[in-house]
């Protein structure tokens, strides 16, 4: 009698799927194209989460990835999961029987590297958390000109979680992870309010904008002029911003000193700027009517909100509407002022804006320009 054997060799793989264990036999929306993914875990997380990880030690859903690894060959399969780079494995389970050594992973002569143990049969599953810890480097704290904040504004690392099987052959799954901070532009940057009375004041609208993709939480500084210990040559002596200026935060006085800004911002549906006041068209029953030619336009009823409040409630409705800080200019003396303030944002790069103006006691002096584009 004759017995025909035949064999084919199998090469250990899993499969790499995206769902969970709850959601793997369930009915859901996402398409089967949808779940088959590339050999790659992307984690993404912002630099607030990572100090809020240092300070109490928990780790936030966003800076952990969870994923099935499923086998679905014909036959069982021993293995090891191990994991470089600055990632670590926060659970590995599996509904399946345990391995037996998975207690002691050094009984295993193949498992030289002491991976966790598995024995998944078809169409098993061990689901994987893994968690994205980088080693950040300190950031400046705005406080100083001669550090490049722009070199530590995006950490990228890499890392791979091998798999090897009793057979000694191996899989690997790419780690791609990166720590974003968050910064600001604040428009305008600078702003000269020209002359103002003392018992006046004189208002602008800046704009805080967000370009990352992480939330910016910023509070405003005033930075003291430091002077300079050799006198300076001045090209342009009788221009204004030359002049002797005197810096008092006081004079200038913010609607707010703290917030946060949602980022990516959406771009101004307005600039804030008025058009130019049309002195040909006629005041008494116009063919058009006339358009809002100032800032602080109210109608006289009371529950009309200022233009700079408006934008600020429109913020709040959609946070990722650019922030608007209303900043008025209250002289106190006869003198011309300047000062620089800060935005700081935690954790990310701050921002520099000037302001600058001239109080007068003269009552008749020539007022300034209206706004215009």
């Amino acid at each position: 009698m004759q017995l025909g054997v035949s064999g084919t060799a199998v090469s250990p793989y899993l499969f790499l799927d995206k769902r969970r264990h709850g959601e793997k036999n369930a009915i859901s929306e996402v398409e089967d194209k949808d779940v088959v993914v590339k050999q790659v875990v992307k984690i993404s997380i912002s630099a607030m989460e990572y100090k809020h990880f240092q300070n109490t030690g928990e780790v936030s859903d966003d800076m952990e990835q969870t994923f099935l690894l499923t086998n679905q060959l014909s036959i069982s399969l021993d293995l090891a999961l191990n994991l470089q780079g600055p990632f670590k494995i926060e659970s590995a389970k599996t509904m399946t029987i345990p391995h037996p050594n998975y207690k002691n992973p050094s009984k295993e002569g193949w498992n030289t590297e002491r991976g966790r143990l598995f024995r998944l049969p078809p169409n098993e599953s061990v689901e994987v958390s893994v968690s994205f810890q980088p080693k950040v480097t300190p950031l400046s704290d705005g406080t100083r000109d001669d550090i490049d904040e722009s070199k530590d504004m995006k950490l990228d690392a890499a890392g791979r979680l091998k798999i090897k099987y009793s057979t000694g052959q191996e899989q690997f799954i790419e780690m791609k992870g990166e720590l974003l901070r968050p910064l600001v532009a604040i428009q305008p940057s600078s702003y000269h309010y020209g002359m103002c009375h003392v018992e006046d004041d004189q208002d602008i609208i800046v704009y805080v904008n967000n370009p990352t993709l992480v939330q910016a939480n910023y509070k405003i500084v005033h930075i003291p002029e430091i002077k300079s210990k050799r006198q300076r040559m001045i090209l342009d002596p009788d221009n204004e911003l030359n002049k002797e200026h005197f810096d008092d935060p006081s004079a200038f006085v913010f609607s707010e000193y703290e917030g946060s800004q949602q980022g990516p911002t959406l771009p101004l549906p307005s600039s804030g700027f008025c058009l130019p006041d049309d002195k040909n068209r006629k005041r008494v029953d116009p063919v058009f009517t006339k358009s809002n030619m100032s800032l602080t336009w109210r109608s006289g009823d009371p529950r009309d909100l200022e233009f700079g409040e408006k934008l600020r409630k429109v913020n709040k409705v959609n946070p990722r509407h650019p922030r608007a800080i209303t900043v008025k200019f209250k002289p106190h003396l006869d003198k011309r002022y300047r000062s620089r303030f800060r935005f700081e944002v935690e954790e990310g790069s701050g921002f520099d804006v000037v302001f600058s103006g001239r109080g007068t006691y003269i009552e008749h002096g020539k007022k300034n320009a209206p706004p215009h584009v």
